[in-house]
C-alpha cells in the first residue's frame, strides 16, 4: 500500500461499501415507515430484499472487495514486504466478517443464532484496522504520521458506533454513523494517495516537516468531514423520495387506505417478510 494505487484501491473498496451501506440503511427505514408510521428500525450489517432476495449481495461484495485487495497485495510489482502483510491482514479481517454474514444468510453458523456474530467480527476487522495504522508509521515523517493518525481516528469512530449499535439496534443514528466513518475513511485514503505519492508529472513532493503543509493537511480532512457529511445527507433526501413512493405504492396496491382489512394483514406481511428482517 505504500504507493498511489495501494492507497486509492483501499479508499475505493471503503467508498463504495459506505455508500451501499447508506442506501440500505435509510432505505430500510423509509420503507418503513412508509409502510407503518409506528414501525421500529432495526439495524443490521446486511442488508437483503431490495435487489435479489436469495441473493445477499452485501455480504458478497464485502467479501469479492478484500479478496481483490489481497491479490492486489500479493501478486502487486513491489513484491511483499512488511507493509503488504499488515495490508493483507487489514483485508483478510474484513473478507472473515464478509464470510460470517454469508454464513448468517444461509443460516450456516456454527454460533447461536441470538448471538450476533457479523457484528462481532466487523468490529474486529474495524479494530484490527486500527491497530495496524497506529503501528504503521514508526520512523517516518512527521506529516506521514499525521495524515495516518487522522485516519485511525476515522476508524475509530466505526468501532465505537459498531459496538453501540449492539447495545442499541434500533438507533438510526448509529449504522449512519458507521457508514460515515466507513466514507470518511474511504475519502480520506484517496486523499492520502495524493498528498505522500501524487502521480501528476512535476508534482512537488510535500516536504515531511514543512508546518504549514500540516496545518494544510488538517484543513483537508476537516472538509472531507463535511463533504462526506453532505453527501450522507444527500443520498438521505433521494432515498426518503424513492423509499416514499414505492412503499406507498405497495401499500395501496394491496388495499391499505380503503378500510380493507385484508390489506392491513397484507400490510404486515410486507412489513414482516422484506427488508426489515
Amino acid at each position: 500500500m505504500g504507493s498511489f494505487v495501494g492507497h486509492v484501491i483501499p479508499g475505493g473498496f471503503f467508498v463504495i461499501w459506505a455508500i451501499w451501506s447508506a442506501c440500505y440503511i435509510f432505505h430500510r427505514y423509509f420503507t418503513g415507515l412508509a409502510r407503518n408510521k409506528n414501525a421500529v428500525f432495526t439495524s443490521s450489517t446486511r442488508f437483503t430484499g431490495i435487489i435479489l432476495k436469495c441473493l445477499p449481495l452485501d455480504a458478497a461484495l464485502k467479501l469479492l472487495l478484500p479478496v481483490i485487495g489481497i491479490f492486489g497485495e500479493a501478486f502487486g510489482s513491489h513484491g511483499i514486504g512488511p507493509n503488504n502483510i499488515q495490508h493483507m491482514t487489514m483485508y483478510t479481517a474484513f473478507a472473515v466478517h464478509a464470510v460470517s454474514e454469508l454464513l448468517q444468510s444461509y443460516r450456516r453458523s456454527a454460533l447461536p443464532v441470538t448471538l450476533p456474530t457479523a457484528y462481532l467480527t466487523l468490529i474486529l476487522a474495524y479494530t484490527a484496522e486500527a491497530l495496524l495504522f497506529m503501528f504503521h508509521v514508526h520512523g517516518r515523517s512527521m506529516l506521514d504520521m499525521q495524515v495516518h493518525t487522522l485516519l485511525v481516528y476515522a476508524i475509530w469512530l466505526c468501532v465505537v458506533a459498531t459496538i453501540a449499535e449492539v447495545a442499541w439496534p434500533n438507533s438510526l443514528l448509529l449504522p449512519v454513523t458507521r457508514a460515515y466513518g466507513t466514507l470518511l475513511q474511504g475519502v480520506w485514503f484517496m486523499v492520502v494517495a495524493f498528498i505522500l505519492y501524487n502521480p501528476q508529472p512535476g508534482a512537488v513532493p510535500w516536504k515531511g516537516d514543512d508546518h504549514g503543509k500540516m496545518m494544510l493537511v488538517t484543513n483537508i480532512f476537516i472538509w472531507v468531514a463535511l463533504g462526506c457529511f453532505v453527501l450522507l445527507s444527500v443520498i438521505c433526501y433521494l432515498v426518503k423520495g424513492v423509499a416514499g413512493r414505492v412503499g406507498s405504492g405497495r401499500l395501496r396496491s394491496a388495499g391499505i387506505g380503503n378500510g380493507s382489512g385484508a390489506g392491513d394483514a397484507a400490510s404486515m406481511e410486507l412489513l414482516t417478510n422484506d427488508e426489515w428482517q
